[in-house]
């Protein structure tokens, strides 16, 4: 598996994320901060070099990985969770 097929996983695994956090909370009675500065996604093993994983820029992905961030909340910010 190549770093294009690394990134398209990446994506769609946020995209995902993203829209269930934002589009598809399933309690609705639970009290939310809706602030989106207090809402974030973790992504585990950032910049763990020794187990291969990395996101910042790099030789292999350049900067697709935090473009692909970039983007995706773009989108859903932009079109909001139909867009997804």
């Amino acid at each position: 598996q190549g770093p294009d097929a690394a990134v398209v996983k990446f994506r769609k695994s946020l995209t995902a994320s993203l829209k269930y956090e934002t589009c598809c909370f399933a309690d609705k009675s639970v009290p939310r901060n809706d602030d989106e500065n207090d809402r974030f996604v973790i992504v585990n093993a950032m910049n763990e070099w020794g187990e291969g994983m990395a996101l910042e820029p790099s030789d292999v992905y350049g900067r697709r990985l935090l473009e692909t961030i970039r983007n995706a909340k773009e989108q859903l910010r932009n079109k909001g969770c139909t867009s997804l």
